[in-house]
């Protein structure tokens, strides 16, 4: 995800690149509402965690004067209960801000999804 320090980030992003001269950069997409939803149905405490506890987010750019930042749960749902967006994006996640008590659970519930989201088994059923 790009920008889940603003409000509202935007839904799709195309990049396109006329020429690269650089080895490697492969890319990848994942359907990250899938995911969430293989989340739901396999551990709902975790997803009820994603759901439930604000993560902070930042933009740490150096080259600007001030610094943007959000407060928001990792996947947002619609009043409807389906998904909304997920956020997700370890460059940009502040300190975490949590209550003490429930720490070890938000760190091992975005461990997990972020596991999810990277592993082969499960991004390619998408």
């Amino acid at each position: 995800m790009d920008l889940p320090w603003f409000e509202n980030p935007p839904g799709y992003q195309f990049l396109h690149c006329l020429i690269n001269a650089a080895k490697g950069g492969d890319s990848s997409a994942v359907d990250a509402f899938a995911v969430a939803q293989y989340l739901k149905e396999k551990n709902k405490d975790a997803f009820d965690t994603l759901v439930k506890v604000p993560l902070k987010f930042r933009d740490k750019d150096y080259t600007q004067q001030s610094h943007r930042g959000f407060h928001a749960p990792a996947i947002s749902l619609t009043k409807d209960d389906d998904f909304h967006d997920v956020r997700f994006s370890i460059a940009t996640m502040d300190t975490l801000d949590c209550h003490p008590d429930i720490m070890e659970e938000v760190y091992n519930a975005h461990y997990l999804f972020g596991k999810l989201l990277h592993d082969e088994k499960i991004s390619n059923k998408f």
